[in-house]
């Protein structure tokens, strides 16, 4: 029987992990971040090729698991561009909508080992917008973050 062991007088047992830094340039924004809204099964996860170091994870599949990225300033009402960085496994969708309006869809195709990009215009109100993002039959990519133009 251990009696007493404290885990401070061992050290750690791995390593620090050294994450990636969050991205603070304008128009972005971490899926991760607080503020922002994961129900069902999605859910931020560590990710070392993400920015901030974090990921969402299942995304879509069925209508209870989406992310929605809360608080995207806009100065105007006017269509933005907004570009979607995530993990994606092969060719895979989201289901976009902005502010609760219908939704676009968005394919990505890319390979799990690094970072995809994909560009859709998006109408942005004057203040402040949300973005969700689902797929009601199939999971969508692993997000990462999100940029406006």
């Amino acid at each position: 029987m251990i009696k007493d062991l404290k885990a401070w007088q061992h050290g750690p047992a791995t390593p620090p992990v050294q994450l990636p830094p969050p991205d603070t340039s304008p128009g972005a924004y971490e899926a991760e971040r607080v503020g922002n809204v994961y129900e069902g099964a999605a859910e931020p996860v560590y990710c070392k090729l993400c920015s901030g170091g974090k990921k969402m994870i299942n995304i879509g599949g069925n209508v209870y698991d989406f992310a929605t990225v809360k608080g995207i300033l806009s100065t105007e009402a006017a269509t933005k561009q907004l570009t979607v960085h995530a993990i994606v496994d092969g060719t895979q969708t989201y289901r976009i909508s902005v502010n609760g309006a219908d939704s676009i869809e968005l394919i990505m195709t890319g390979t799990p080992d690094r970072v995809s990009t994909a560009t859709l215009p998006v109408p942005l109100i004057n203040g402040i917008n949300t973005i969700r993002f689902y797929h009601h039959q199939a999971r969508a990519p692993e997000l990462d973050k999100i940029v406006i133009s």
